[in-house]
């Protein structure tokens, strides 16, 4: 993919998304919106649970 390309592509993900009113999510509020860090604290507790049992 050339440079052109690339930023055509991206006026046109710019079009769509005034168009259709999707605001893209930056990476710094991502984790702010997704409770990764709750799912990973789960998956975590519950592997040291297993293996304490053990």
């Amino acid at each position: 993919m050339s440079r052109s390309d690339k930023s055509d592509l991206t006026a046109l993900l710019h079009q769509f998304r005034k168009k259709t009113g999707i605001q893209p999510i930056p990476l710094s509020q991502q984790e702010e919106k997704l409770p990764l860090a709750a799912l990973g604290a789960a998956f975590s507790n519950s592997s040291q649970k297993s293996a304490k049992k053990e």
